[in-house]
């Protein structure tokens, strides 16, 4: 084979790479970026004492939900089934993940397969290995 030439499963891995970059990477950098320009706006605003305390105090509870998304676990729960949940909680986290700024469910399930055989490579759980 020449040397110029790229070895076709090589090329797929390539091109799986680029897809994920283009769909992770650079669609939260927009989203932080997005996120910390209003939050500059929003410090300017509370240094103008142009902000009610009650939409301070809104704020901080809406952060505090958001924060359980991420304590509860709600990508172990949604992509590694790690947990039992009753219905109120899985809808609650999934509203939770959502003000926090995660990735979406759909965006966890479908990076963490439970049905792919690299789950135990890519999300660092070894006990998770899939037995044929």
């Amino acid at each position: 084979m020449n040397q110029t030439e790229n070895d076709p499963e090589e090329v797929q891995v390539q091109v799986h790479w680029l897809r994920e970059f283009h769909r992770s990477a650079i669609g939260m950098c927009i989203n932080f970026g997005i996120a910390h320009f209003f939050g500059l706006i929003g410090l300017v605003l509370i240094a103008q004492g142009r902000v009610m305390t009650s939409t301070m105090i809104f704020a901080y509870v809406l952060a505090e939900f958001a924060s359980y998304s991420i304590t509860i676990g709600c990508h172990r729960l949604f992509a590694h089934r790690t947990f039992k949940a009753t219905r109120p909680l899985i809808n609650f986290l999934a509203v939770c993940n959502f003000f926090a700024g995660q990735h979406s469910i759909w965006q966890c399930l479908s990076l963490c397969s439970t049905k792919d055989i690299t789950l135990p490579l890519t999300c660092g759980e070894i006990d998770l290995m899939i037995h044929p």
